[in-house]
């Protein structure tokens, strides 16, 4: 037995069937990242050879196969989760897109990410290369070990079948499995030459595993060559379209589950493109696109940017002139603008459809994700980020992690920052389109004519639009040639983000300030420890440039809270922001409470810096299910469910005084036997099998050598089981309950085999 459980002929020829299989499922190309499912299938069948020769018990065995599988499987998935973030952003990217798949399968909705179709094949790949793995290195276990590997490589067949070249990876298949079948043959009839004493040499092998393969390759070329018969192929189809309607829901089902294999992937959900107008409503949706966590310094309020623009004309922004080339987060940091300020790292869940574009706190610095950085190149080898856009578009439930310089000047220092603009931004960033409302110019020079400073300008004219103009989700009607921005300050004096933010930043070049147009979200709701931001949340703000200072937000709309700076003038130093709480609501906190620090120069932070709470929330919760199971299992052994289900049960009937049935009757009888009998009553089950059945008077000896005789394949494993019986009944110490469990098993093998073959006339394989 040793011998035939250790071959490594029988080994080899199995990872060539998982081989086989999996390679037949990475040849339909429904995704890329088949290869993958490969893998999980050859890692498995090794496993599962290990496993299958090794002298561990079975539940020792299966401890093992438990504690690989997760941890296998999932270093395996990781390979379709892009990006630089550490290994626990990684892991809950995994979790959030397989979760956000199963949700969609689970409601019935078209499945977009093929993670799931990935996970689901390595899942099954996996398993069937452990479990046939073991089967295979075991005697009398060949079906076990041949059969799920079978189904599967016919399955994909079926829906994989138009392109008939590929068929050939079904007969190298069939031929390999044929060839495993002649090598389990010889060893079994090696060892019956062993105990006979028959003496063989290296001839025998030779020549028959010369011959299995002659064999083998003569039937697969019958096979193929001869021709069907041309009644038979109609005859089946319409039996099988008539047998196979009440499957139409599950296929249905089915296909929903297989949307990203079989249809094109959806181009990436893009809200800001290369044109924004100004538009006639704002969004006003509640469903949730993504979430924010982050452990930096408290703030009035973030806002989360998705690009910028400069450059306004025809009642529509654009930017115009950029430099695009390749961002890669493993080899380079972003050079900002400026130096001020303190590098903030944020960690985003993308909830929604697949997006391209990567979102950050403004001034971005670094992100984990491969992609095209469109900037303004500066002097000096710095550059200012207009846009991030994903190589690989984020699926739902994927995270990245950004770092952004966060920069929280005093009213002081911003007073105090001057205007001596570089030369960039005033090439820039002072334009106005031709034939510009004078209207405009006049109304923002007469709202900043007593401002002393930019910024002064700037806050004024933010005041402004808050006072006078109420916000509104709709506009009117614009009638062509109206000047858009002219109606919504002059005459509807209503209207929202994106209507306050252009006024904004067209008045402040008017007057000599410097400004953008930022678009992206506002900061959302603070709920456990997340900043959770919805549809409605898209938003649009002013940025203006202080010299040495940087790119600093407005926010004039006025549906959102006002942005209050420290004025810089109470001497009382800011409070520690490494002791502020992570879970309490920064809007709380006025920034006339806090009080500014010198600018520092850039520190180097690491790029791994959160604490990931729901990493180990998860690790708590199922650490406790599975205490949990493993509890309701030691109860389960020692009062088994079904015994204390049959009590409750007679307590029932007794309560009615009712007659118990003859099934509760005869349920009850077998709940008292024990496991070697309930064994042993195998014998009874074959002799009904094989049309033998034998009256109650009959012995366990009479039925054991009725069935050795009618069944002589099976008659070691009928006489282990007998024995165990024995045991059982006749002496002190119970039988063993796993060897007549085995025998059982075998027993039940050898007797479908037997009614296999005299079904088709012909003997058992053996």
């Amino acid at each position: 037995m040793k011998e035939q459980s250790r071959d490594w002929q029988i080994a080899l020829l199995f990872l060539f069937v998982i081989t086989l299989v999996s390679g037949r499922l990475v040849m339909t190309r429904w995704t890329d990242d088949l290869i993958l499912a490969q893998g999980a299938a050859i890692l498995g069948g090794m496993l599962g050879l290990a496993l299958g020769a090794s002298q561990f018990s079975v539940k020792i065995r299966g401890w093992l196969a438990a504690a690989y599988t997760p941890l296998l499987l999932t270093w395996i998935l990781l390979g379709m989760v892009p990006g630089a973030e550490d290994l626990s952003t990684r892991l809950a990217s995994l979790g959030g897109r397989v979760g956000y798949g199963i949700g969609q399968l689970v409601n019935a909705e078209e499945v977009a990410d093929p993670l799931l179709f990935v996970a689901f094949a390595s899942l099954i790949l996996w398993l069937i290369g452990l479990v046939s793995g073991q089967a295979i290195q075991q005697p009398g276990r060949l079906l076990a070990g041949l059969l799920p590997p079978t189904l599967l490589i016919f399955l994909i067949q079926y829906y994989d079948g138009y392109p008939a070249s590929r068929i050939w990876m079904v007969a190298v298949y069939l031929g390999v499995i044929l060839l495993v079948i002649g090598r389990k043959n010889y060893l079994k009839n090696e060892k019956e030459w062993r105990e006979k004493g028959v003496f063989t040499g290296p001839e025998p092998e030779f020549d028959l595993n010369r011959s299995v393969v002659l064999v083998v390759i003569l039937i697969v070329f019958l096979a193929w060559t001869l021709p069907t018969p041309a009644s038979a192929l109609p005859a089946a189809a319409r039996w099988w379209r008539e047998n196979s309607r009440p499957l139409e829901k599950v296929k249905d089902r089915i296909g929903k589950a297989l949307a990203a294999l079989t249809a094109e992937q959806p181009p990436a959900v893009e809200r800001y493109g290369d044109l924004l107008t100004l538009g006639s409503k704002a969004d006003q949706g509640q469903g949730i696109l993504f979430r924010v966590r982050t452990q930096g310094p408290a703030l009035t309020r973030y806002y989360w940017r998705a690009r910028v623009y400069d450059r306004y004309e025809n009642q529509r922004w654009e930017s115009a002139g950029l430099a695009v080339r390749p961002f890669l987060p493993e080899k380079e940091d972003l050079p900002s603008p400026t130096a001020n300020g303190q590098i903030v790292e944020f960690e985003f869940e993308w909830l929604f459809a697949g997006q391209a574009t990567l979102l950050s706190q403004p001034q971005p610095v670094w992100v984990s994700r491969a992609a095209e950085l469109r900037y303004v190149p500066l002097p000096e080898g710095r550059l200012d980020v207009e846009r991030l856009r994903a190589s690989v578009v984020l699926a739902p439930g994927e995270r990245y992690q950004a770092r952004s310089i966060v920069a929280q000047p005093t009213v002081l220092e911003l007073r105090q920052a001057g205007e001596d603009y570089p030369e960039w931004v005033r090439k820039r960033y002072l334009n106005l389109p031709e034939n510009f409302s004078e209207r405009i110019v006049t109304l923002a020079a007469e709202i900043t004519q007593d401002a002393p400073s930019p910024y002064d300008k700037a806050q004024q004219i933010t005041n402004y639009l808050r006072q006078n103009i109420t916000y509104n989700e709709n506009v009117p009607f614009l009638l062509p040639g109206a000047d858009a921005l002219e109606r919504f300050l002059f005459d509807w004096k209503r209207g929202y983000c994106t209507y306050y933010a252009s006024a904004e930043v067209l008045m402040l070049r008017a007057v000599g300030v410097p400004a953008r147009l930022a678009v992206g979200y506002a900061q959302g709701e603070r709920a456990n420890g997340l900043y959770v931001v919805r549809s409605k949340d898209a938003h649009a703000w002013p940025e203006v440039y202080f010299p040495k200072i940087g790119w600093i937000e407005f926010e004039p709309t006025g549906n959102q809270p006002s942005l209050q700076r420290p004025s810089g003038l109470a001497p009382e130093p800011r409070p520690n922001m490494d002791k502020l709480d992570p879970d309490a609501d920064l809007l709380e906190y006025n920034e006339e409470d806090f009080l500014s620090e010198p600018p520092a120069n850039l520190p180097q932070t690491p790029r791994s810096s959160f604490i990931y709470q729901p990493v180990f929330e998860w690790i708590i919760i199922t650490t406790v299910i599975g205490l949990s199971l493993y509890g309701l299992w030691r109860l389960h052994k020692r009062f088994p469910f079904q015994k204390r289900a049959l009590k409750i049960i007679l307590v029932y009937y007794a309560w009615r005084n009712a007659g118990i049935p003859i099934w509760l009757k005869r349920w009850q009888r077998w709940s008292e036997l024990s496991e070697v009998e309930r064994a042993f009553h195998t014998i009874n089950q074959s002799l009904r099998w094989l049309n033998q059945a034998q009256p109650e008077s009959f012995t366990p000896a009479e039925r054991v050598a009725l069935l050795k005789k009618l069944l002589p394949q099976a008659a070691p494993e009928i006489e282990t089981l007998a024995r165990e019986h024995e045991i059982n009944l006749y002496s002190p110490q119970p039988g063993n309950p796993v060897r007549a469990q085995q025998a059982a098993w075998q027993i039940k093998v050898s007797l479908a085999r037997a009614l296999f073959g005299r079904f088709f006339e012909e003997q058992p394989y053996e």
